[in-house]
């Protein structure tokens, strides 16, 4: 590329950010329940044994929801992608770029793809509420929810009414992204939806993340590894309310990623021999009873993060590179406020830092933790199928034009899974989590569906046995297939 066509590129790029103006912002948006969905008051749902007559799965929910939610969404030249779509009449992953007309080596630029990363930037925050909390909510409690003796978990809680009276129905668990926090309007935009739509809901502060880390400077995040041992905790103390139904999880970017872990390790209990010795020692949690049984909805997950920190090593430039560098200085940013020596935008050096403070000394390295957390093939790394293994409704929500997680990578990973709880839909739009600046009605009224406890997948109980299951020794490699590069920022 010569000089003269990367002058002409950036003067481009600059007039586009000073057309697009405050549109590059963080927004909120809000919309009533009852111009969508509202759900009915309900008694405590149950487990019904699978020989009983059964909702459609969340796979088969999902195509016949969309069919009525699809009037919802913009006009596009191509309609979303289902699940049952991610293969084609002789048995490969379709290209999801090619379907939606999308180019996709030019998803990182504002060129490129300008609607994209506006979606983005609009549904993240640039801000950390450690030192302070975020501005309270109206009608939500700050509390602790507690994991052990040395560990309470930092969330704001808010109780579904009806003419004053509180009613008894599910609890909805909303996960942040990578050391997001509840000072992101996301959050606060769909906590309050799901509350007027009749849900209880939890917003959760995981290890290292917001008024959690505040507190428990001391305790460092694990990627997923002892935040799944976590969630199950809180699933348990949410369940012992008496106005409390069942439990729901909804995760944003990494936060997806954990919520994803969280419903592979409810379904095999840490028996399962990819967890090492030294790991399962400090996993606490009852295993057996299934938590998150109204489902888990995966907002933008990062699928290929190896990848991912292997483009991270090499320093990214503000306008040639807007999406990763951004995510190397929130990188840097953690690395300062920790004290880490040298900070940089290694994703790497963060990823070691974090475990080498953890407390869990890992006697083969940070490879014992990334076994737990990789959901796709990494070069030579061993990759096991956990998705075969969900026994609670799943559904990944991706955008085609996501700019830092290729939505490709969820096409890849749904495809090489039958298990009929797994549901998984592509969007025409949205970018990275930035769903409610795509189509705000479709992604408030989607969540609430997929939560109604009369009419969503999980009324019925899901298709997998809801009680405790044979321990699962099984760690058979799946069949391997091609992942791409993604991408995370402060969410």
């Amino acid at each position: 590329m010569t000089k003269r066509f990367k002058s002409i590129l950036t003067a481009m790029a600059y007039l586009l950010l000073g057309a697009t103006g405050g549109c590059l912002s963080e927004q909120s948006f809000e919309v009533r329940p009852e111009r969508i969905h509202q759900v009915k008051a309900a008694e405590p749902v149950a487990d019904i044994p699978e020989q009983a007559p059964t909702n459609p799965p969340a796979r088969q929910w999902m195509s016949e929801t969309q069919v009525e939610m699809a009037k919802l969404l913009p006009a596009a030249h191509k309609p979303a992608l289902l699940a049952e779509q991610f293969k084609d009449t002789e048995g490969h992953t379709v290209n999801v770029y090619d379907h939606f007309g999308i180019r996709e080596s030019g998803l990182r630029t504002l060129l490129g793809n300008l609607e994209g990363i506006k979606c983005t930037a609009q549904s993240a925050s640039r801000e950390s509420h450690i030192d302070t909390p975020p501005p309270s909510w109206n009608d939500f409690e700050d509390i602790l929810v507690p994991i052990n003796d040395h560990l309470e978990l930092s969330g704001r809680i808010g109780f579904a009414k009806r003419n004053g009276k509180t009613l008894t129905t599910d609890c909805i668990v909303i996960l942040p992204g990578l050391f997001g926090d509840n000072g992101v309007q996301r959050t606060k935009d769909m906590a309050e939806y799901l509350k007027a739509a009749g849900f209880h809901v939890l917003a959760l502060e995981v290890r290292a993340h917001g008024q959690t880390e505040a507190r428990h400077p001391e305790i460092y995040h694990t990627w997923g590894v002892l935040e799944s041992d976590d969630l199950m905790h809180v699933s348990d103390w949410l369940e012992a309310m008496p106005e409390v139904s069942r439990t729901g999880l909804v995760g944003y970017c990494w936060g997806a990623n954990i919520a994803m872990a969280t419903g592979w390790y409810d379904a095999v209990g840490p028996q399962n021999p990819l967890f090492s010795d030294r790991i399962r020692q400090e996993l606490t949690a009852a295993y057996g009873p299934r938590r998150y049984r109204a489902g888990i909805i995966l907002f933008s997950p990062i699928l290929g993060w190896e990848r991912l920190r292997d483009e991270l090593e090499t320093p990214r430039g503000a306008l040639s590179d807007p999406v990763y560098h951004a995510i190397q200085e929130t990188i840097r940013s953690r690395m300062v406020r920790k004290g880490y020596e040298n900070p940089s935008g290694s994703l790497q050096q963060l990823i070691q830092e974090e475990f080498n403070h953890c407390g869990v000394p890992l006697p083969n390295g940070v490879e014992e933790a990334f076994a737990l957390v990789r959901f796709l093939p990494y070069k030579n790394k061993k990759f096991y199928d956990k998705l075969s293994k969900v026994r609670t409704p799943m559904l990944f929500v991706h955008g085609v034009n996501d700019p830092l997680s290729p939505a490709q990578e969820v096409a890849d990973l749904v495809a090489t899974t039958d298990n009929p709880n797994v549901a998984a839909l592509i969007l025409p739009g949205g970018g990275h989590v930035g769903f409610a600046a795509y189509a705000k009605e479709y992604y408030f009224g989607l969540v609430a569906r997929f939560f109604d406890p009369e009419t969503g997948p999980s009324a019925f109980g899901a298709t997998a046995s809801p009680t405790m299951p044979a321990v699962d020794n099984s760690v058979a490699p799946s069949a391997n297939h091609a992942s791409a590069a993604t991408a995370c920022r402060r969410q």
